[in-house]
């Protein structure tokens, strides 16, 4: 651990000789924007130059924070989130699944559309040629994909940045008998047969899905024509922004491809006046209650409010709830604010539960913590967080088109009164705090594919088509082999046996 640590402090003090230049291109949503100017922030502070290219409603945010912008029109995407929030996650909210994610997908589109904008869009092409930057960090695969074809297209390296273990968008032989697709399927790493078909069939359909691959033809005219899983796998490397250590399940990896913690996580700050005398005041312990700051979840959650409040009403605790509370009938043990220092809030001594929506970035702040959670997921990779939490033994989860308040007080009482959930979530707090923080990995990382490049830590199966990868060829070989054999086999048979009964009859005969 020590020389570890030495190295990364050697990387930034004479790894470089001059400042780099990192363009960062997070996908044009909340919470990835604001994990990905987290590493940012550590780039600056070892002394690169960072600029991001984001939708412009999200320029104020990001030059408050000190950050240089490229900015392109974001109306496309927030009309698809506003639709999105509208039609979609209010069925989410009533368990229709399979009704709320058809509308979801739909809107996905409105991803290739900004794509082809950015690319279209000569001011914007121009001043990132101009800036000759070193370096881009791209987030997104899937059907974030496109957005790597702007590095490819302006011939710089490029890192994709995943809150996600996409293994196999990162050629990586990961298989779907142990190992779960985050991205909607709420299973562990122990699957029934039913559930290894539909991980496997998902897997597939992720990898082969449309991502835009007319993008390709239409801006690389010039460049060897690949198709979009192709130019993914020519990133130097992939961050992965989570923890691999305790609270995700074990996953098959490869040098390209590291895990790097939660970039989220950060010390803890004192908390304002008026929150530190609420906290002190509970002598029951806190309840930490949040559904992140996207208005579509937290309309979601006021669709089920009187079922929390009225859970509220019956436990001994105090509560901090995320949400703005106006018009409704707030239980006297509970203060609503609009925004909350969630990390603060979580790493506060008085915290006994943190009650969440499955959002990565929560549930990585508050199992640093040592904080067990009720996760009550609404859609989408929330519910495979929230399976992978009760999964570990670090809370409950729960359904919120099911829940009752009864249920909540139950769930409530149980981890409170049981130590198990507060000793399994220690422990893994503990695991965690023994790796070098994310900030640390993100410049050791970069700094080393800046120096060094990345493609000598590729393994052969990146670009690999997955018949090979998986050696279907090879075990078709093997098959037609086995049925010649046995063909061959019941032949020689069959003429042994011919000859025995002809002799047979001549000697009757």
């Amino acid at each position: 651990m020590l020389l570890y640590r030495i190295c990364i402090f050697t990387v930034g003090l004479i790894g470089l000789s001059e400042e780099e230049n990192i363009l960062m291109v997070p996908v044009p949503f909340g919470s990835h924007v604001t994990t990905m100017v987290a590493a940012g922030k550590t780039l600056l502070r070892d002394g690169h130059d960072v600029t991001f290219l984001v939708a412009d409603n999200f320029n104020d945010s990001l030059t408050k924070k000190g950050m240089k912008t490229f900015t392109y029109s974001g109306t496309k995407v927030k009309e698809a989130q506003d639709y999105a929030s509208k039609k979609a996650i209010p069925l989410f909210a009533q368990g229709e699944v399979w009704a709320g994610t058809k509308i979801l997908l739909q809107t996905f589109s409105s991803i290739t559309d900004t794509c082809e904008m950015i690319m279209q869009d000569q001011h914007i092409v121009n001043s990132i040629m101009s800036h000759k930057f070193d370096l881009v960090i791209t987030e997104g695969y899937a059907v974030f994909s496109c957005f790597n074809i702007l590095p490819y297209m302006l011939n710089i390296p490029f890192i994709i940045f995943a809150i996600q273990p996409v293994s196999w968008g990162a050629g990586i032989p990961s298989m779907p008998s142990f190992e779960p697709s985050p991205a909607a399927l709420p299973y562990t790493s122990e699957m029934t047969l039913k559930e290894r078909l539909i991980n496997l069939i998902v897997s597939i359909m992720g990898y082969y899905s449309d991502k835009g691959e007319y993008l390709v033809e239409m801006f690389l005219p010039e460049h060897e024509m690949l198709s979009l899983n192709d130019i993914v796998h020519k990133a130097e490397m992939w961050l992965i922004n989570t923890e691999s250590w305790c609270l995700d399940y074990p996953r098959v990896s490869a040098p390209h491809f590291q895990f790097i913690g939660s970039s989220s996580a950060k010390p803890v700050k004192a908390l304002p006046d008026y929150l530190e005398e609420f906290m002190i005041s509970a002598k029951q312990g806190i309840i930490v209650m949040s559904y992140g700051s996207s208005d579509a979840l937290r309309n979601a959650l006021k669709l089920h409010i009187e079922t929390f409040f009225g859970a509220f009403r019956k436990v001994a605790q105090k509560v901090v709830l995320a949400l703005d509370c106006n018009g409704l009938n707030v239980p006297s043990n509970v203060k609503c604010v609009d925004w909350m220092p969630q990390n603060d809030l979580l790493g506060h001594s008085n915290t006994v539960l943190f009650i969440t929506h499955g959002g990565a970035n929560g549930q990585m702040e508050a199992i640093r913590h040592g904080v067990p959670m009720i996760s009550i997921g609404v859609m989408s990779e929330q519910l495979y967080n929230s399976r992978r939490i009760e999964y570990n033994g670090y809370g409950k989860q729960l359904k919120l088109h099911e829940l009752t308040s009864d249920d909540l007080v139950q769930a409530i009482h149980d981890i409170t009164s049981n130590a198990m959930y507060y000793e399994n979530a220690r422990r893994c707090s503990q695991i965690i705090q023994e790796f070098p923080p994310a900030s640390e990995n993100v410049v050791f990382w970069i700094n080393h594919i800046l120096k060094f490049g990345g493609s000598r830590l590729h393994p052969q199966s990146v670009g690999m088509p997955l018949y090979k990868l998986f050696m279907v060829d090879v075990l078709g070989v093997l098959l037609l082999t086995f049925c010649i054999i046995i063909l061959i086999t019941c032949y020689s048979c069959w003429i042994c046996y011919k000859r025995t009964i002809t002799r047979h009859t001549k000697m009757t005969n």
